[in-house]
C-alpha cells in the first residue's frame, strides 16, 4: 500500500498441532481414562494418537482369582470376569476394566466397567470409549476410542466421557480443545499447503510460496490498488488465538513498501477474504492492525482501522519475531527480540461487521517492486487461547 494511505492499512492475520483437553466423567465406577496423543496434520510434525484396546487375558471371564473368586461379590476376585490385570476386557490400556479397580461383573468394588490407565481415545473428541472411556480425535461419539474386547465392562465404541488431553504436535483437536500448530517451512511449495493444512481460496489475491526455508509473497509490486496481498491461512480454529513467526530479512529490498503480516480470525472463499491483519514494515516505519473489507479492496477507505499506524521501536532484523493475538475483540501485536516483547499496536474492534470466528494465518504485501524472499518468515507457530 502507498505510505500516504498507511493510516488506513490493514493487517493480514495468520496462525496450526492441536491438542484437546476434556473433563473426566464417572459412571457407576469411579475411573479415569487418559487420552492418547493426537495431532493435526501439518508442516510441523504430525502425529495421530490412538487409544489401545484392552490387552485382555487368555480367559474370557477370569482374572487372577478365577470366575468365582471370593474377594468381592458378583463374580468377584481382584480381577474376575473381565477385570484384573489379565482379563479379556481389562489391562492397563483398555477402556473398560482396569488393573483391579473393578470391572463389570468383577473386581473388588464395582459392577461397572472401569477405564484402564490409558483410554483408547485421542484428545478432545465428544465421543467416548468404554463406560468411562474418552473420546477419539475430536470425532463423533460413535467413532471414538475402542472399548474392551468383551462386551462386559464397556462396548467397543461410544460411551459417555469426554476426551482428555494427550500429547502430540502439529495438529488441531476436537471441540473445546487447545489448538496448536508449528512449521519451519522446510519444503518448497507453490502455493504453501503442507498437506492441505494451509489454504488460500481467494481467487482475487495472490499466494504464499516457500523456498529454501522461507515463506514469502508473490505480488507483482504494483503501487496502487487492488490490494491483492499474498496470504495463506489455517482452518477450523477457536476464535481466540495467538500466532508468531520468525522474520527473515535481507538488505537491498527494492520495494517502496514491504510488509510481513500475522492474520487472525481469517475466513475466505473465491471472492471474499476477511480477517484481522497485523503488519510490520520492513524498515520499522509502521505497524498497523486492521480488518479487511471482504471483497477485494481497491481503496484503503474500505478497510477498518483497529490500531492506526505506529512506528516500531526499531527496524526488524533477521531472527526477530512478529507476534499477535486476539482475545474477544481486542488485538495486540508485538516485535520480539532476544526474548523481550515490544508492543507494536493494540486496539479493540467495536465497529459494525466485527468478526467472531476464523483462523490464524500469514500474509505479505509488496509495492514498488515484485515480492521476493528478502522479507518473509522462516517459521510459524500458533495456539488457541
Amino acid at each position: 500500500m502507498r505510505h500516504d494511505l498507511l493510516l488506513l492499512s490493514i493487517p493480514v492475520l495468520f496462525s496450526a498441532c492441536a491438542h484437546t483437553a476434556s473433563q473426566e466423567q464417572s459412571l457407576t465406577a469411579q475411573t479415569e481414562g487418559l487420552a492418547g496423543a493426537e495431532s493435526v496434520h501439518g508442516g510441523g510434525a504430525v502425529s495421530n494418537g490412538s487409544g489401545a484396546n484392552g490387552k485382555g487375558g487368555t480367559a474370557n471371564s477370569a482374572g487372577r482369582d478365577g470366575v468365582s473368586a471370593a474377594s468381592a461379590p458378583n463374580s468377584g476376585g481382584t480381577g474376575s470376569n473381565s477385570a484384573g490385570t489379565g482379563s479379556n476386557s481389562a489391562g492397563t490400556d483398555s477402556n473398560s476394566g482396569g488393573s483391579g479397580s473393578g470391572s463389570n461383573s468383577g473386581g473388588r468394588n464395582s459392577s461397572s466397567g472401569a477405564g484402564g490407565t490409558i483410554a483408547s481415545a485421542g484428545r478432545g473428541g465428544t465421543g467416548a470409549g468404554g463406560t468411562m472411556g474418552t473420546a477419539g480425535k475430536g470425532g463423533s461419539s460413535s467413532s471414538a476410542g475402542k472399548g474392551g474386547t468383551s462386551s462386559v465392562g464397556g462396548s467397543s465404541s461410544g460411551g459417555t466421557g469426554p476426551g482428555n488431553a494427550g500429547s502430540g504436535q502439529g495438529g488441531k483437536a476436537g471441540s473445546g480443545s487447545t489448538f496448536t500448530y508449528q512449521t519451519d517451512f522446510n519444503t518448497a511449495q507453490n502455493p504453501l499447503s503442507e498437506g492441505g493444512v494451509w489454504h488460500n481460496n481467494g481467487l482475487d489475491w495472490t499466494n504464499v510460496v516457500t523456498s529454501n526455508g522461507v515463506a514469502y509473497g508473490t505480488q507483482d509490486g504494483h503501487k496502487e490498488g487492488p490490494y491483492d496481498d499474498s496470504y495463506a491461512i489455517l482452518s477450523g480454529w477457536p476464535p481466540d488465538q495467538y500466532a508468531e513467526a520468525v522474520i527473515h530479512i535481507e538488505s537491498g529490498i527494492p520495494a517502496q513498501y514491504a510488509e510481513v503480516e500475522i492474520l487472525l480470525r481469517w475466513t475466505d472463499n473465491a471472492h471474499y477474504s476477511n480477517g484481522y491483519e497485523c503488519n510490520l514494515a520492513f524498515n520499522g516505519q509502521y505497524a498497523v492492525i486492521g480488518r479487511w473489507p471482504g471483497p477485494l479492496g481497491t481503496d484503503v477507505s474500505q478497510y477498518t482501522v483497529i490500531c492506526p499506524e505506529t512506528q516500531a521501536p526499531f527496524a526488524p532484523r533477521d531472527g526477530d519475531i512478529l507476534a499477535a493475538q486476539i482475545v474477544g475483540y481486542t488485538i495486540t501485536s508485538w516485535l520480539i527480540r532476544d526474548g523481550v516483547k515490544h508492543q507494536l499496536c493494540t486496539g479493540t474492534d467495536t465497529k459494525a461487521g466485527k468478526l467472531a470466528t476464523g483462523s490464524p494465518g500469514i500474509g505479505f504485501y509488496w509495492a514498488g517492486s515484485p515480492a521476493t524472499s528478502k522479507y518473509g518468515f522462516t517459521s510459524f507457530s500458533a495456539h488457541s487461547l
